[in-house]
């Protein structure tokens, strides 16, 4: 994920189907209750968006999320550790391929079933609203 994010979603709110917004204090209960270490631009865009789904394929899980639609963070990323995921990363985005934090050292990294690594960032890229 990029800047564009945020300009696509203004210019087309049509592409992104928003999850239901989370305050601060939420987010920080929420984030404290489950042990969770998330990146600063996570962070923020959970607070601005608060997750959801864009270009129709594309989702942003989030705490909020609805567990029978596979869109809560939690709840996918234990599906995905049974599945073989490894523990040391933390999955926040679902669609053509996996978004996650490396927990060691929380950059981001883009996974798929074809090649576990495909990127990896030093930070979640996204410019404010």
């Amino acid at each position: 994920m990029n800047t564009l994010i945020y300009s696509d979603i203004r210019y087309r709110p049509s592409i992104f189907c928003q999850a239901k917004s989370i305050t601060t204090k939420e987010l920080d209960d929420w984030l404290q209750a489950n042990s969770c270490e998330i990146t600063p631009g996570l962070r923020d865009f959970w607070l601005v968006m608060g997750g959801g789904e864009f270009f129709e394929s594309e989702t942003i899980l989030s705490p909020h999320g609805d567990k029978s639609l596979g869109d809560n963070i939690l709840a996918r990323n234990q599906l995905l550790q049974k599945q073989g995921l490894s523990p040391n990363y933390f999955v926040f985005h679902v669609g053509l391929g996996y978004s996650a934090i490396r927990l060691a050292d929380k950059k981001l990294n883009c996974l798929d079933s074809s090649r576990p690594l495909r990127w990896s960032l030093p930070h979640f890229m996204l410019a404010r609203l």
